[in-house]
């Protein structure tokens, strides 16, 4: 609770309801992907290796280039360009299911998820003072889950109704899974949370 009290003037602390809003609205359309390749695109369990596999393989080419970028021009920055494009992922999901534009989709995905996790995890370090680590990777860990869990909620809350939705307008190929209402506003929630919350807290 004094955590929580003190985050008005805490840089670290807004930087913790940054991060963890992002991770809210990740939480949202996040289990959903998985089903989306399978169910709604029948995608074989090869192809859907290949793509989710894409992700983790950009991830570790572009982990070494990004802590070079974060020494040179700061981690807030890093973050505020990886959290935008962080953003546009699943925004670039709706506009083709082809398996080679989603290859490339998530190539894009791994290398700024690499760039904002590395400046993530090295702002913390900056940002607390050695003795008070342990308990603030403790205080970001408790509001992280408390925003994903409440994300994950509210992405299953809203399937009925975006299926209901989807019924009735059922004229637009773009309107073929309902599950793309969910992408939409995980993307939505992924941009607010970048544009709100980013400019409360500076570079250490």
């Amino acid at each position: 609770w004094d955590f929580i009290r003190r985050s008005p003037w805490s840089n670290f602390a807004k930087f913790v309801f940054f991060f963890a809003s992002i991770q809210f609205g990740v939480s949202i359309a996040g289990p959903y992907f998985s089903l989306y390749m399978l169910r709604d695109l029948q995608f074989s369990y090869f192809e859907f290796t290949l793509v989710t596999a894409s992700a983790v393989v950009s991830q570790l080419f572009a982990l070494k280039n990004w802590g070079a970028i974060s020494q040179s021009f700061g981690n807030r920055r890093i973050l505020a360009v990886c959290g935008h494009g962080v953003a546009l992922i699943p925004l670039l999901w709706l506009l083709n299911d082809n398996i080679w534009y989603l290859i490339v989709i998530q190539i894009y995905s791994g290398f700024v998820w690499s760039g904002f996790n590395l400046a993530a995890q090295n702002f913390m370090f900056d940002a607390v003072k050695p003795a008070k680590r342990a308990r603030c990777a403790a205080y970001q860990a408790i509001v992280n889950g408390f925003f994903v869990l409440t994300g994950s909620l509210i992405g299953a809350a809203l399937i009925p109704h975006l299926t209901a939705i989807n019924v009735a307008i059922k004229s637009s190929d773009l309107h073929a899974s309902n599950l793309l209402y969910l992408f939409l506003i995980s993307g939505i929630v992924r941009l607010l949370s970048t544009l709100v919350f980013l400019p409360m807290f500076k570079e250490v």
